[in-house]
């Protein structure tokens, strides 16, 4: 997959130990878990990006960490009849504690849920 080479790529090459991704990459990490049971699109080209990101870049996936049992989707495809999961906010190690919370919101104005993450403020 030529977006998660290119990103792996680029994000390696940046200096210091704090890394923040946030998005919609589009992708599953897994397909059992993060798309609903009736989907008949296959995500087999795609899903190993997410687990090829985070092993390559040393980052974790927030919501994994934080909610390992919980099954919440963040797109909904009418189109398609699915709802998954692809909006990720994958973050260096060394930064997980400044973690407070992530929290999802409820699809309503568009077809992707907002995903809130709380940070700690260092700040003195």
């Amino acid at each position: 997959h030529s977006f998660v080479s290119r990103l792996i790529q680029l994000t390696s090459k940046q200096q210091g130990d704090t890394v923040l991704m946030a998005g919609d990459f589009n992708m599953v990490a897994d397909p059992t878990l993060d798309r609903s049971a009736s989907s008949t699109w296959d995500h087999f080209s795609v899903h190993r990006g997410i687990p090829l990101i985070c092993s390559c870049l040393d980052l974790l996936d927030v919501r994994w960490t934080l909610h390992p049992t919980e099954r919440d989707y963040t797109h909904i495809s009418r189109a398609h009849g699915t709802i998954s999961h692809i909006d990720y906010f994958l973050v260096s190690p060394s930064s997980f504690f400044q973690i407070l919370r992530v929290d999802q919101r409820p699809i309503t104005i568009s077809d992707h849920a907002m995903v809130v993450l709380e940070l700690h403020d260092n700040r003195p």
